[in-house]
């Protein structure tokens, strides 16, 4: 949510909070922040605790709302997960990820150190990038090569995994992609499915030149990476495929996310469902309602079959939206 205000020129000023909606009361968790700062939620587990990040002018740090309290964890310059034993997934401003359990230990994820920015790798080794944990402690990561010292930094550097950190036990690799086809998980459940987005080269018959879409929603399960489609039908104009992006999955195996719908308005999209191998428009299965409100983008989803999403009304305003299903 965010907080608006005029300053004495007339200038329009405005702050993002991080907030918590529980019981059909929203707590305002950047009113307990430093005056001044931008904060939002970045995970919640089944106690209420929520993680979160903030910044400044000059600070960008995590917090960790729990049991009516929020605590600052300033050694965090990223925060990434939170499970329901409480722990979290973190970033330190080295650069190298751990998981620091509730008694405050942090626990190193391996091989998770990044060099320098455009350097080429020190360790011959690929980086693992955390990017989600479940609550047997498991992580999903990208596996993938940064930059050699003849090839600049890029955001997708050479052919990457996703790979499952198993708690004292062997890693996993889920998923592996193609030449010139990336993989980015976003969530993962409780039976190690993970999904989020690939990201493929395609050849624009506009500009005449191959370019990376905009991603296609992934299930990472059994070694195998399964494309999901999007909710277009279609390629766009110039043979841009329509993109998508899994954002959560809950431990029935059912995802949520966004895709593209259209070609008109740009970048026009809606929150998905996908279940029993079908993508639905979850627009096209609210009840009458909630009419006036159009569902632009699905975060996430718990095993009560409940959707936390995005959705906007007619002036273009969004708002913070829960879908709760009916069972007839």
């Amino acid at each position: 949510t965010a907080s608006t205000g005029l300053d004495q020129f007339g200038e329009q000023s405005s702050q993002l909070h991080a907030f918590l909606y529980r019981q059909g009361t929203l707590i305002d968790l950047g009113a307990l922040l430093p005056a001044g700062t931008n904060s939002s939620g970045v995970s919640i587990n089944g106690w209420g605790e929520v993680l979160g990040s903030y910044t400044t002018s000059t600070v960008s740090d995590a917090f960790l709302y729990r049991n009516g309290k929020l605590r600052l964890l300033p050694e965090s310059l990223a925060t990434l997960d939170l499970n329901d034993l409480g722990e979290i997934v973190v970033r330190s401003e080295s650069g190298a990820a751990s998981v620091r359990r509730p008694d405050g230990t942090l626990v190193p994820v391996p091989d998770s150190q990044y060099p320098p920015l455009g350097n080429q790798n020190p360790h011959g080794y690929n980086i693992l990038e955390p990017r989600a944990m479940n609550d047997l402690s498991q992580i999903v990561c990208r596996d993938f090569a940064p930059a050699t010292a003849n090839q600049p930094e890029t955001d997708y550097d050479f052919v990457n995994n996703v790979i499952l950190l198993q708690p004292g036990g062997a890693d996993q690799i889920v998923a592996s992609s193609s030449l010139d086809n990336y993989c980015f998980p976003t969530a993962m459940n409780i039976l190690g499915q993970s999904v989020g987005y690939n990201v493929s080269l395609y050849f624009n018959t506009s500009y005449g030149d191959f370019f990376y879409d905009g991603g296609i929603a992934a299930l990472y399960t059994g070694g195998k990476s399964i494309s999901l489609g999007s909710l277009h039908p279609a390629a766009l104009a110039g043979g841009v495929p329509a993109s998508s992006a899994a954002k959560g999955v809950n431990n029935f195996g059912i995802i949520v996310g966004l895709s593209e719908t259209s070609d008109y308005p740009e970048n026009a999209t809606a929150g998905f469902i996908y279940l029993n191998g079908t993508m639905y428009n979850l627009n096209d299965l609210v009840n009458t309602t909630a009419s006036g409100l159009t569902i632009t983008e699905a975060q996430g989803i718990n095993d009560l079959g409940q959707i936390v999403a995005t959705a906007i009304d007619a002036s273009g305003s969004e708002h913070a939206v829960i879908l709760t299903p009916e069972f007839r």
